[in-house]
């Protein structure tokens, strides 16, 4: 593309795409409460002993820590989309607003 190649952002794709973002983090948060919830019942149970102890360590702060890095970058990258709509939306009238005759 040349320099005086026209870009355009097509706001509502970009909006779904901060929406799928959005539920992806859910859906991560979802799965974190279902695993906490599993390690908590087997508490004691199944995680008893010292290869218990290594699963529940493997579960509960390994896996959940990597849900929660990754549920974390799926809201900041639907608020960088959303933000990136609201800005280009405001230059867009901003400068529309120049050639109104």
């Amino acid at each position: 593309m040349g320099s005086g190649d026209e870009q355009r952002m097509i706001y509502e794709s970009v909006e779904a795409m901060a929406a799928a973002f959005r539920q992806a983090a859910s859906m991560l948060e979802d799965i974190r409460n279902g695993l906490d919830q599993v390690a908590t019942a087997f508490e004691g149970g199944a995680f008893s002993g010292n290869h218990g102890k290594i699963a529940q360590d493997a579960l509960r702060n390994k896996i959940m820590l990597a849900l929660q890095i990754a549920d974390q970058k799926f809201n900041d990258l639907s608020k960088e989309l959303h933000d990136a709509v609201t800005a280009t939306q405001t230059n867009d009238s901003t400068v529309g607003g120049r050639f109104v005759s």
